[in-house]
């Protein structure tokens, strides 16, 4: 198994004792790094509820910055201000092989 941050991929392989092998992952993800000044949490979230009505969340970073490597997909970024005002929610996707910078207002 490979394992980055929040994306993981597998990739069964057969080897013999002795033998040496070089084994290829795709692991189908990108880098989401987001800036929000001002915010005092960063919370990242599938964009797709589940069955419950409930987004699964991949991770969280506090003030005003957050960077991981996520599986490539919709997401939604939800920054919570230190000055009080609403949280706000912003849509955000993430392509393989790719850097994405999101900068909250």
């Amino acid at each position: 198994m490979l394992r980055i941050d929040k994306a993981e991929a597998e990739q069964p392989f057969n080897i013999r004792s002795g033998e040496a092998k070089d084994v290829t992952v795709v692991l189908d993800a990108g880098v989401l790094a987001i800036t929000a000044p001002g915010a005092k949490d960063i919370k990242v979230f599938a964009a797709k509820k589940d069955i419950q009505g409930q987004r699964k969340e991949f991770g969280y970073g506090f003030d005003g910055a957050h960077q991981t490597t996520l599986p490539a997909g919709d997401y939604v970024v939800v920054t919570d201000r230190r000055d009080g005002s609403p949280v706000k929610e912003t849509p955000a996707t993430v392509k393989p092989g790719e850097r994405t910078e999101l900068n909250v207002e």
